[in-house]
């Protein structure tokens, strides 16, 4: 059974979209990783302690 529309979805809090790369020893998304954004935005390069962190080219 999918979990889609489930009442247990929002206990998980805002949806961020998809992260594929390194995270720290607190979870965080760190090092070189690729994120989709829910809006359809992608963002390929580093990130420091979760948040995006360099130069972005479009």
């Amino acid at each position: 059974m999918s979990d889609l529309g489930s009442e247990d979805m929002e206990d998980q809090g805002p949806n961020l979209g998809s992260y594929e790369g390194g995270r720290n020893e607190a979870g965080e998304r760190h090092g070189q990783g690729k994120a989709l954004l829910p809006n359809g935005d992608r963002y390929d390069g580093d990130y420091i302690c979760g948040q995006r962190y360099g130069k972005v080219c479009a």
